[in-house]
């Protein structure tokens, strides 16, 4: 009886350490995409899920987290994989792929804490879709594609989103993984409103997505961000797509025309992608047509790099292009003023005359910045591209920047740190380092007349305090064009058959304007300073603004048309300026110059 009473206390006695453990831990996961309302993850091969570790005792540590995914009919481990808590800070998405149609499976995630596996979740029922195809004949057809991400969708008519703008607000597309055929039909008048970070026809396309034959006509995408908005936002901005991350993507056979882009961006993020079909891509693309009647207007505020295409901003080195004609025009201006706000009453309105609460905003914060503006591509690293008639206009419409902090309010240091504000545009790509590309034309116009303007516009300091405002950057305009790239330093042979065709490159004025001296006391002496900035480098070329190392050989064919309209202003601070390079071709037939393709026969008017 005393053995059996002591084997009872033992066994409630581990019950109770057991409980007491678990109850202990408190670290779990949250998922977003597999339960509940929110199935969009999962599809019919493959699912897509969201995690955040919720671990407010920070008892995950550096333990692994595994995710392990089973099939119920026979509890056959189909996945299995570890991630880790730093991982998850800037990665949250997991995708498991190679599924099977219609099939039930269990998720778990556990992690090690104090020697014992424990769940981050509760056991995960989920049940793979059926591989569904759809007609579509009606808008309300096209507005339930968000719901069944992974579909095989036709589209049987022309579809008109005129007066529903409110619908497709409600209904975007964000992450599209299924087939999409247009049946050479158009979606018209499609009017996107968002702050998304994606946003496009498409905000992203994913997995093994193909989009095909298909007209966008009327499209416009309008995107505002306050300047009260969070500095890291990412913003990746096309007509048809936002971005793509795979190589498995496909896309052809598409038109677009008579579609805008309008967008003021204030963020600071290293992500900043803008293009006339797309913002980043990765996969093929191939018989593209995006016409002069396209348009992207964008304003800068706060920014860092930024990426902006005519066709894409910044492609993945797995794209490849091949077959495009694109168009239309690319104006841009930079405001980044330093604005400031005046001081509110307790009903929300601005006082009159107020100079009390004033909030400095939207001017550079002591970091570089780069504005990198291609034609056709922004930047090109590697990424395969042949057969391209390229006309976008390039307009800079307006550059003004100022300054917002001006220092480190723990320290002091009167040597001046170089910051460079740089801007690199190409007819064809900004920036260009690439071995691939083959059979291009450039005939588009590329001004960059306006005014260059630095002003320093820091809010006054008050002449009854001490307060000290610290000088410590010195920053310098650079600016590199090119009727073909920006700036290039490939010179390999596998570049063939790169072709300016006429047209004009504006360089013009460039102002100086330091603004009002500022002044600052250290240890008692009144000094009186005032921000340096000026243009440290031109590089213009009527092929490249800044060519590195290339020849300008038969070997390369690199070749112009004439005339060209080139205007180089008087008012420059140049340091460095290729007019022209040595014993590049002059074309005087292109079609004759491309007489062994056929496509490029067809398609050079």
């Amino acid at each position: 009886m005393k053995r059996f009473s002591l084997l009872i206390l033992t066994l409630l006695l581990t019950i109770t350490l057991f409980a007491c453990g678990k109850s202990n831990f408190h670290a779990k996961i949250k998922l977003t995409g597999l339960s509940g309302v929110d199935k969009t993850g999962i599809g019919y091969n493959e699912i897509n899920f969201d995690m955040e570790l919720i671990d407010p005792d920070e008892q995950v540590k550096t333990q692994s987290i595994n995710i392990i995914l089973k099939r119920n009919e026979d509890n056959k481990k189909i996945h299995e994989s570890t991630t880790s808590k730093n991982v998850l800070e800037n990665n949250t998405k997991v995708q498991i792929e190679g599924l099977e149609e219609e099939v039930a499976y269990t998720l778990t995630i556990t992690t090690t804490y104090n020697d014992k596996v424990l769940n981050l979740i509760e056991p995960l029922n989920i049940t793979t879709t059926e591989n569904m195809s759809k007609d579509i004949y009606t808008v309300e057809d096209f507005l339930e594609i968000k719901n069944n991400l992974y579909a095989n969708y036709t589209l049987k008519n022309d579809l008109d989103f005129k007066g529903r703008d409110e619908e497709v607000k409600a209904n975007l597309i964000s992450n599209f993984r299924g087939n999409f055929d247009g049946g050479d039909f158009a979606i018209k008048n499609y009017n996107v409103v968002s702050k998304n970070s994606s946003l496009g026809l498409f905000g992203q396309l994913s997995s093994e997505a193909t989009v095909k034959n298909l007209t966008i006509d009327g499209l416009s995408i309008t995107k505002e961000e306050s300047l009260d908005s969070t500095s890291g936002v990412s913003s990746y901005i096309g007509i048809l797509f936002g971005q793509n991350s795979s190589s498995n993507v496909k896309v052809e056979n598409i038109t677009i025309k008579n579609s805008s882009l309008n967008l003021t961006i204030n963020s600071t993020s290293n992500y900043l992608k803008f293009g006339l079909l797309g913002g980043t891509a990765s996969g093929t693309f191939k018989d593209i047509n995006v016409e002069n009647t396209n348009k992207m207007n964008l304003t800068l505020k706060r920014h860092t790099v930024v990426y902006i295409g005519g066709l894409v901003g910044d492609p993945n080195k797995s794209a490849e292009f091949s077959n495009i004609v694109n168009g239309g025009d690319i104006n841009l201006s930079i405001d980044q003023y330093n604005l400031s706000k005046p001081e509110k009453d307790e009903n929300g309105k601005d006082i009159e005359g107020s100079e009390k609460a004033v909030v400095s905003t939207g001017g550079l914060v002591g970091h570089n910045v780069e504005v990198i503006i291609g034609g056709f591509l922004a930047r090109n690293s590697e990424t395969k591209v042949k057969n391209v008639i390229t006309s976008t206009n390039i307009n800079v419409k307006k550059v003004h920047y100022s300054v917002q902090t001006n220092g480190d309010e723990d320290k002091f240091d009167n040597t001046a740190i170089t910051r460079n504000i740089e801007f690199y545009i190409g007819g064809l790509y900004g920036k260009y380092n690439d071995i691939y590309s083959t059979n291009m034309v450039y005939s588009g116009n590329i001004d960059v007349s306006t005014e260059f303007e630095f002003s320093n516009l820091l809010t006054k300091v008050d002449k009854d305090t001490e307060t000290i405002v610290k000088i410590r950057h010195r920053y310098y305009y650079n600016l590199y064009v090119g009727g073909l790239a920006g700036i290039t330093t490939k010179k390999d042979t596998g570049i063939n058959n790169l072709v300016r065709n006429g047209g004009s490159i504006k360089v013009n004025k460039f102002t100086v304007d330091k603004g009002t001296p500022l002044k600052y006391t250290k240890t008692g002496d009144e000094v009186e300073t005032a921000l340096e900035q000026s243009l440290n480098t031109l590089a213009y070329g009527h092929l490249f603004g800044y060519d590195g190392e290339i020849k300008y050989s038969d070997l390369n064919n690199f070749g112009i048309t004439t005339p060209l309209q080139d205007y180089l202003g008087d008012d420059l601070y140049v340091q460095k300026a290729i007019i022209e390079g040595e014993n590049f071709k002059v074309i005087t037939d292109l079609k004759e110059f491309f007489k062994d393709n056929e496509w490029m026969q067809e398609n050079l008017k």
